[in-house]
C-alpha cells in the first residue's frame, strides 16, 4: 500500500493524489532536507493535515521537472 490519498490541491486547482513525505523519500531517493528545500522554494505543492502531518501533491512532483519525476514514474510502475 502506497498511502496515497486524494484531496483538492489549491495550487493545481483540482483533485489530485497526495503522499506522505516518507513515501516520496522512498520513491525518489532524495533526503528530507531536499524535500523541505523544494517546499520552501514552492517547487512542489503540499498540504498540512490537522495532525500537523504534511502530504505532498504527486502532480506537482511530476510537474517540477526535477529528478523526482523519473523516480516517481518508476515507483508507480513497480
Amino acid at each position: 500500500m502506497l498511502n496515497i490519498c486524494r484531496f483538492h490541491c489549491e495550487r493545481c486547482n483540482k483533485e489530485t493524489h497526495f503522499m506522505p513525505i516518507y513515501r516520496v523519500l522512498a520513491m525518489t531517493g532524495v533526503s528530507w532536507s531536499t524535500i523541505y528545500y523544494w517546499m520552501s522554494k514552492q517547487w512542489v505543492h503540499w498540504m498540512t493535515l490537522p495532525s500537523g502531518r504534511k502530504l505532498l501533491c504527486v502532480e506537482s512532483l511530476h510537474q517540477s521537472g526535477s529528478a523526482s519525476s523519473k523516480a516517481l514514474s518508476k515507483g508507480a510502475a513497480a
